[in-house]
């Protein structure tokens, strides 16, 4: 098995996910003097996707990481930060002699910046939508190729409020199918119809985020039991939804998270 490979299953094996801060101060190699010197070489290119640069421009020193993350011997820039009005953004630029190329430019921080062999193999990205959206996207990515090329390799899509399996909940992972006609996906293990409004346009209390019809197939990752002893999964559906609350997006391995009832769940037979 490949490395790349295992990295791309022990992310999906991830039940919960990460909300940690990257240790950069671990990652880079150099003095803060010779950072800053270095940070000036990339200024032009800065600017480029930095719209607000005039203002992030005193925290560059903070948010611009200079590390070689693919041990060709020239040092790289990973800015994780804020963009003014534009709020929080991921600028992965790699150099290559006296250019700079955008391997990444994505709306969001890093939470997950994984190095192996002195290479970046993978890094996640935590995206909390803004202006009235309801969603979180957690973006996981793999690096591939020489020269490096940075790929996505799953999009996880879950409401804002979405409860997460606790650390002693986990399930066996498996992947299973909907049995009934269609089947609730809900943000909190239980059903609820008298504390939340999910939907702005839709006055109707409940905490249902999609539907999913017969034989939708996702993957069990984590387990509760309500109050009135009904057993709930939390799934990652790979399915679209007949009708969701959530947007429809254009990943080729989007992932629908949330729970639902264990009683029209069944396991995918090998």
């Amino acid at each position: 098995m490949s490395h790349n490979l295992l990295l791309s299953l022990l992310s999906t094996l991830l039940f919960t996910p990460i909300f940690g801060q990257v240790n950069w101060s671990e990652l880079e190699p150099i003095s803060q003097s010779k950072k800053a010197a270095f940070i000036r070489t990339a200024h032009s290119k800065l600017k480029q996707y930095l719209v607000d640069l005039d203002q992030t421009e005193y925290n560059l020193l903070r948010d611009c990481h200079v590390i070689d993350m693919d041990n060709d011997g020239d040092f790289d820039i990973i800015y994780n930060g804020s963009d003014g009005v534009e709020g929080d953004i991921v600028l992965v630029l790699r150099r290559d002699s006296s250019q700079f190329e955008v391997l990444l430019h994505e709306i969001g921080t890093i939470t997950e910046f994984f190095m192996y062999e002195k290479k970046l193999e993978s890094l996640s990205i935590l995206n909390v939508t803004c202006c009235g959206a309801i969603h979180t996207l957690d973006l996981h990515y793999l690096t591939l190729g020489s020269p490096m090329r940075i790929q996505i390799d799953k999009a996880y899509i879950y409401y804002q409020s979405t409860e997460f399996p606790s650390n002693n909940s986990q399930a066996a992972y498996r992947e299973y199918r909907v049995t009934s006609p269609e089947l609730n996906m809900r943000y909190s293990p239980g059903i609820d119809t008298t504390t939340t409004v999910v939907d702005a346009q839709d006055a109707e209390k409940t905490n249902v985020i999609a539907t999913f019809p017969q034989n939708a197939r996702g993957w069990i990752i984590g387990k509760a039991i309500d109050q009135n002893g009904d057993v709930w999964y939390y799934m990652q559906m790979r399915a679209y939804p007949a009708r969701t609350v959530l947007p429809y997006l254009d990943y080729d391995n989007l992932f629908y998270c949330g729970w639902m009832s264990a009683k029209h769940l069944q396991p995918v037979e090998p």
